[in-house]
């Protein structure tokens, strides 16, 4: 009788998480210009894919010092980079992330 309790108390506490593909546009004409704005924050969680298309004529590169996803690589136009979001990310203590060629902004918030 003890172990079924047991069992029936752990399976309670289990948690299961699913992750999203959430997807990001860079838009056309955005150049050196912020990626989005505080408004229009991108809320992603721990174990979400961001997937990021340029749509720009610009290069762009996410930069992140490895949070909440690695640093991206070079997207030309029409290019497609998915971000594995491994960490979290405060953008209020931390401020937005931005572009490794141009510091536009990028508004991201990761959680758990």
């Amino acid at each position: 009788m003890a172990k079924i309790i047991v069992t029936f108390f752990v399976l309670l506490n289990v948690s299961i998480a699913f992750s999203e593909v959430i997807e990001f546009e860079i838009a056309a004409g955005t150049g050196s210009n912020a990626w989005n704005t505080q408004e229009t924050t991108v809320n992603v969680r721990v174990g979400d894919i961001l997937r990021i298309t340029n749509k720009d004529s610009e290069v762009h590169r996410l930069h992140t010092n490895g949070r909440p996803c690695s640093h991206g690589p070079d997207l030309l136009e029409g290019e497609i980079w998915d971000c594995e979001i491994q960490k979290t990310y405060d953008l209020e203590s931390e401020g937005p992330l931005y572009d490794h060629y141009n510091d536009a902004l990028f508004w991201l918030n990761a959680t758990e």
